[in-house]
Protein backbone atom coordinates (compact mmCIF):
# COMPACT_ATOMS: atom_id res chain seq x y z
CA UNK A 1 0.00 0.00 0.00
CA UNK A 2 3.39 2.47 0.89
CA UNK A 3 3.64 2.94 -3.39
CA UNK A 4 -0.27 4.43 -2.77
CA UNK A 5 1.45 6.84 -0.35
CA UNK A 6 2.94 10.46 -1.43
CA UNK A 7 6.24 10.95 0.54
CA UNK A 8 7.25 14.73 1.01
CA UNK A 9 9.88 16.48 3.55
CA UNK A 10 10.53 19.83 5.03
CA UNK A 11 13.75 19.76 3.79
CA UNK A 12 16.79 17.49 2.06
CA UNK A 13 20.10 17.45 2.17
CA UNK A 14 21.79 18.20 -1.14
CA UNK A 15 23.61 15.55 -3.27
CA UNK A 16 26.74 14.44 -1.65
CA UNK A 17 29.58 11.54 -2.97
CA UNK A 18 27.07 10.11 -5.96
CA UNK A 19 24.30 9.51 -2.67
CA UNK A 20 20.76 11.40 -2.50
CA UNK A 21 18.66 12.17 0.41
CA UNK A 22 15.34 12.74 -0.50
CA UNK A 23 12.07 11.03 1.17
CA UNK A 24 11.83 8.36 -1.60
CA UNK A 25 14.26 6.52 0.63
CA UNK A 26 12.15 6.16 3.15
CA UNK A 27 10.45 3.55 1.10
CA UNK A 28 12.93 1.72 -0.67
CA UNK A 29 13.68 -1.12 1.84
CA UNK A 30 17.26 0.07 0.63
CA UNK A 31 19.35 0.11 3.96
CA UNK A 32 22.21 2.32 1.78
CA UNK A 33 19.67 5.01 1.58
CA UNK A 34 18.07 7.39 3.86
CA UNK A 35 16.09 10.44 3.90
CA UNK A 36 18.19 13.32 5.76
CA UNK A 37 16.94 17.07 6.78
CA UNK A 38 18.25 19.53 5.11
CA UNK A 39 19.05 22.60 6.88
CA UNK A 40 22.26 24.13 9.13
CA UNK A 41 21.98 22.54 12.73
CA UNK A 42 20.56 19.11 13.63
CA UNK A 43 17.19 19.46 12.09
CA UNK A 44 14.74 20.14 15.22
CA UNK A 45 11.57 21.58 13.58
CA UNK A 46 11.98 19.18 10.12
CA UNK A 47 9.74 16.42 9.39
CA UNK A 48 8.08 14.37 6.74
CA UNK A 49 4.54 14.14 5.95
CA UNK A 50 3.36 10.68 4.51
CA UNK A 51 0.02 11.73 2.60
CA UNK A 52 -2.22 8.65 2.58
CA UNK A 53 -4.21 9.57 -0.51
CA UNK A 54 -7.86 9.29 1.37
CA UNK A 55 -9.20 8.38 5.07
CA UNK A 56 -7.02 5.26 6.27
CA UNK A 57 -7.25 3.67 9.98
CA UNK A 58 -3.46 4.00 11.28
CA UNK A 59 -2.50 1.61 13.46
CA UNK A 60 1.83 1.99 13.86
CA UNK A 61 4.38 3.57 12.63
CA UNK A 62 7.47 2.05 11.93
CA UNK A 63 10.91 3.33 11.52
CA UNK A 64 14.76 2.31 10.96
CA UNK A 65 15.92 5.72 13.16
CA UNK A 66 19.50 6.73 11.70
CA UNK A 67 21.63 5.82 8.65
CA UNK A 68 21.81 2.33 8.45
CA UNK A 69 24.23 1.75 5.71
CA UNK A 70 26.74 1.29 7.94
CA UNK A 71 27.75 1.00 11.94
CA UNK A 72 29.87 4.04 11.26
CA UNK A 73 27.57 6.22 9.65
CA UNK A 74 24.55 5.31 11.78
CA UNK A 75 26.90 6.71 14.76
CA UNK A 76 28.12 9.56 12.68
CA UNK A 77 24.98 11.07 11.79
CA UNK A 78 22.43 12.09 14.57
CA UNK A 79 19.39 10.07 15.28
CA UNK A 80 15.69 11.28 16.02
CA UNK A 81 15.27 11.59 20.11
CA UNK A 82 11.73 12.68 20.23
CA UNK A 83 9.28 13.20 17.43
CA UNK A 84 5.90 14.42 17.08
CA UNK A 85 3.48 12.62 14.83
CA UNK A 86 0.52 14.83 13.86
CA UNK A 87 -2.43 13.94 12.15
CA UNK A 88 -4.88 15.41 9.57
CA UNK A 89 -7.68 15.64 12.62
CA UNK A 90 -5.76 17.90 14.55
CA UNK A 91 -4.73 15.26 17.24
CA UNK A 92 -0.79 14.85 18.08
CA UNK A 93 1.17 12.76 19.85
CA UNK A 94 5.02 12.84 20.88
CA UNK A 95 7.34 9.66 20.62
CA UNK A 96 10.99 8.78 22.11
CA UNK A 97 12.73 6.39 20.14
CA UNK A 98 15.90 4.45 21.25
CA UNK A 99 19.38 5.34 19.92
CA UNK A 100 19.74 2.31 18.30
CA UNK A 101 19.92 0.56 14.77
CA UNK A 102 16.93 -2.08 14.12
CA UNK A 103 13.24 -1.30 13.37
CA UNK A 104 10.87 0.49 16.06
CA UNK A 105 7.34 0.07 15.99
CA UNK A 106 5.63 3.21 17.20
CA UNK A 107 2.02 1.94 18.36
CA UNK A 108 -0.60 4.28 17.59
CA UNK A 109 -3.96 2.48 18.61
CA UNK A 110 -6.24 3.36 15.44
CA UNK A 111 -6.56 6.83 14.01
CA UNK A 112 -8.13 7.53 11.04
CA UNK A 113 -6.18 10.06 9.16
CA UNK A 114 -5.50 11.34 5.69
CA UNK A 115 -2.35 12.17 6.26
CA UNK A 116 0.90 11.34 8.89
CA UNK A 117 3.48 14.42 9.72
CA UNK A 118 6.52 12.98 11.73
CA UNK A 119 8.15 15.98 12.85
CA UNK A 120 11.82 16.35 14.71
CA UNK A 121 12.00 17.61 18.35
CA UNK A 122 15.14 16.79 19.45
CA UNK A 123 18.49 14.11 18.53
CA UNK A 124 20.97 12.12 19.77
CA UNK A 125 23.72 13.75 18.24
CA UNK A 126 25.78 12.53 15.40
CA UNK A 127 29.98 12.06 16.13
CA UNK A 128 31.02 13.58 12.78
CA UNK A 129 27.73 15.35 11.38
CA UNK A 130 24.97 16.92 12.32
CA UNK A 131 22.97 15.61 9.78
CA UNK A 132 19.76 13.66 11.45
CA UNK A 133 19.26 10.58 9.32
CA UNK A 134 16.17 7.87 8.90
CA UNK A 135 16.71 5.02 6.23
CA UNK A 136 13.26 3.89 6.76
CA UNK A 137 9.86 5.36 7.62
CA UNK A 138 6.66 2.99 7.28
CA UNK A 139 2.96 3.86 7.80
CA UNK A 140 0.93 0.84 9.25
CA UNK A 141 -3.05 0.29 8.44
CA UNK A 142 -5.67 -0.99 10.17
CA UNK A 143 -8.48 -2.49 8.01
Amino acid sequence: MAADFTYCASTVLAPQYGNTYGPENLVDEDLRTAWVEGVKGQGEGEYVVVDLGGAHNVSALQIMNGYHKNRRLFEANSRVRRATIRFSTGAERSVVLSDSPGIQTIELGKVETKWVQFAIQSVYRGSKYADTAITELRVILDE
